[in-house]
């Protein structure tokens, strides 16, 4: 578990972990520089409990990537299960995940995410849908598959071979580090080297509230964008199926004109980071032009004409939802 300034919920995930049902675990908090309670709370669970630790980091990270590695590395146990700080599970969660794994002898299993608003109330959306067959068993490029362009299984809390997993975090571009979004790229190598994967319907809980990192209105959100590129270079190198980058042309691009225009809406140009979050989406802009990425819409064609052209139209178009807001 990954914990940075999470003391509003991080005491509801470690209950949900010592209620469940099955009871041979062993929970590790790695904290990252934690400027709240949350090394208080979590050195309470670890005073009270023998099978909870805690790992204080002496930098911060700024991402996922580098307090999951150190919480992996320091694991006892040949299974490994990730958990992040502000969600919560089903008591029965640990129990159908590990007797899963035990009957199809897969090298990782996944659940199933449900949604849930800030106070945890299930919003009534979840990954995979209703109707999905948790009796299949494939590949892990075929589950690869499922996380490309639009996401139809949930990879949180995910039960994997400590050995596999291991190798996946050691073996990582060190520049990726401390991008916000990192565990996007992480999540699909992982299941890329896998040969088997199965699912459970296991019940894992993600809160979505405004002060996570994909709700902010801060700068760090740019680096999505960075993101995309790494995971549709990862799909050249591990796919050649068109459907399949159709679906992430749409996805880059798509993001690509949200963030255009959440630099001119949230004023962005204005703040000391200006220049690197412009940096980042001219990159970003001369990435999908590289690809030759087929815009979608009157819309988008409008705005990758050129780069002037986008940043243009995001301007106004911000603009124009600015004064909507306040009229």
């Amino acid at each position: 578990m990954p914990a940075y300034n999470a003391s509003k919920y991080i005491g509801i995930a470690i209950d949900s972990i010592i209620s469940q049902t099955f009871k041979e675990w062993e929970l590790i908090i790695a904290d990252d520089c934690s400027t709240d309670k949350t090394v208080e709370i979590a050195e309470n669970y670890n005073n009270k409990h023998n099978n909870i630790r805690l790992i204080k980091r002496t930098q911060n990270s700024g991402g996922a990537r580098l307090p999951r590695k150190d919480a992996a590395l320091a694991a006892q146990a040949d299974l490994i299960m990730t958990f992040d700080a502000d969600d919560f599970l089903d008591n029965d969660y640990i129990e159908k995940m590990y007797n899963r794994k035990n009957e199809t002898n897969a090298n990782i299993v996944l659940g199933v995410l449900h949604l849930c608003k800030e106070n945890g109330e299930y919003n009534g959306t979840s990954i995979p849908r209703n109707d999905f067959d948790y009796s299949i068993v494939q590949t892990g490029k075929e589950t690869a598959k499922q996380l490309l362009g639009e996401v139809t299984i949930s990879v949180s809390g995910l039960l994997v071979d400590k050995d596999i997993y291991i190798k996946n975090i050691t073996s990582k571009d060190k520049e990726q580090d401390n991008l916000a979004y990192v565990d996007e790229i992480d999540q699909r190598a992982l299941l890329i080297g896998c040969d088997k994967v199965s699912f459970v319907n296991a019940g894992y809980y993600y809160r979505q509230h405004d002060t996570s990192l994909m709700h902010l209105k801060d700068t760090r959100r740019y680096n999505f964008l960075k993101t995309l590129e790494a995971i549709y270079r990862f799909a050249q190198e591990h796919y050649n199926e068109e459907e399949v980058f159709n679906k992430l042309n749409k996805e880059f691009l798509t993001n690509l004109m949200f963030c255009y225009r959440d630099y001119y809406y949230y004023r962005h140009y204005k703040c000391k980071e200006s220049k690197e979050i412009l940096s980042t989406l001219e990159e970003a802009y001369q990435f999908a032009r590289s690809k030759k990425m087929r815009p979608i819409g009157i819309k988008q064609a409008l705005c990758l004409k050129s780069n002037a052209t986008i940043k243009i139209t995001s301007y106004l178009y911000a603009n124009y939802l600015r004064m909507l807001k306040h009229s």
